[in-house]
């Protein structure tokens, strides 16, 4: 019987002058880290685990006066809460108050896309204001699922101004323009991107 034809050509690699297809490139995945808090950018550095923004969140005291709302930074969960030189409550009083006479901190820890970014609310010492509250279902059994803007609770003002502490993940690059003075909306302004892997 008679053998069919060989393939050849450029699809089977039977031409050898055929044109080779340039590699394809596969960018790289980006998360966006949005701010917790509405305030004003007063410092970014670089530290060797990563880039730190800190917020001043002014008060009544202030030319103007932000809301003290705290929000989610990231599409993710909140995988970890932690007092610093204060006291955390559960249930329906959640919150944290610092120690009388010191600045206290509260700790969260938010992980998306294998990445964990910290947020540390400054209250106590220094401040008119001492307190953070939370949302009740924020304050039991950890993960608790989170989407990025979705308000957590409030740095509870009597009048006073307070400084939250955003510290992103190594693989985070700073949103290009950020600088001292730059105006955060909480939950709405990016602060980083941040490389997720494949």
């Amino acid at each position: 019987p008679p053998q069919p034809p060989l393939l050849c050509g450029p699809l089977w690699g039977g031409n050898k002058n055929h044109a080779r297809m340039p590699p394809v490139r596969r960018e790289r995945p980006t998360a966006a880290v949005r701010s917790p808090v509405s305030g004003v950018v007063e410092a970014v550095r670089g530290t060797p685990t990563g880039p730190v923004v800190a917020v001043y969140i002014r008060g009544p005291f202030d030319a103007r006066a932000d809301d003290h709302v705290v929000h989610a930074p990231v599409d993710g969960a909140l995988v970890g809460r932690e007092a610093v030189a204060g006291t955390f409550r559960h249930g329906a009083g959640a919150g944290f108050v610092a120690d009388q006479g010191k600045r206290g901190h509260l700790v969260l820890r938010f992980a998306a896309h294998g990445l964990v970014t910290t947020v540390a609310l400054e209250v106590g010492s220094g401040y008119v204001t001492n307190e953070v509250r939370l949302e009740p279902e924020l304050s039991g059994r950890l993960p608790v699922p989170v989407r990025a803007g979705q308000p957590l609770g409030e740095i509870v003002v009597r009048p006073g101004n307070s400084r939250a502490f955003v510290r992103l993940p190594r693989s985070c690059a700073v949103a290009p323009g950020l600088r001292p003075g730059t105006e955060l909306v909480g939950g709405r302004t990016v602060v980083a991107s941040c490389a997720t892997g494949f």
